[in-house]
């Protein structure tokens, strides 16, 4: 993580990634579009963030929830943080 994401408001994730690992975004009209999505950490707890794509600078942002859950993991510059898509079961978990 740089600076700015251990202490910012933000995390920036690639394309590439977040159209990968992040749940399905319906793009909307206008500069951004944004849906909300649901991470569960390694201590099985859920974490909700707002997932946004901008179109003019064609990133996507993790945004409300980042700054909360960087605090709690007390999360510095340097640290690394992994994102991974779960495979649905038969019960849908």
């Amino acid at each position: 993580m740089a600076h700015t994401e251990a202490h910012g408001t933000f995390l920036s994730v690639s394309r590439d990634k977040a159209e990968t690992i992040f749940p399905p975004m319906t793009y909307s009209e206008g500069p951004s579009s944004h849906e909300m999505m649901t991470a569960k950490d390694i201590h099985g707890q859920d974490w909700d963030f707002k997932h946004v794509f901008e179109k003019g600078q064609q990133r996507h942002k993790v945004t409300v929830g980042w700054a909360a859950f960087v605090k709690n993991k007390e999360l510095v510059k340097g640290n690394s943080v992994m994102f991974t898509k779960a495979k649905e079961g038969p019960n849908g978990c």
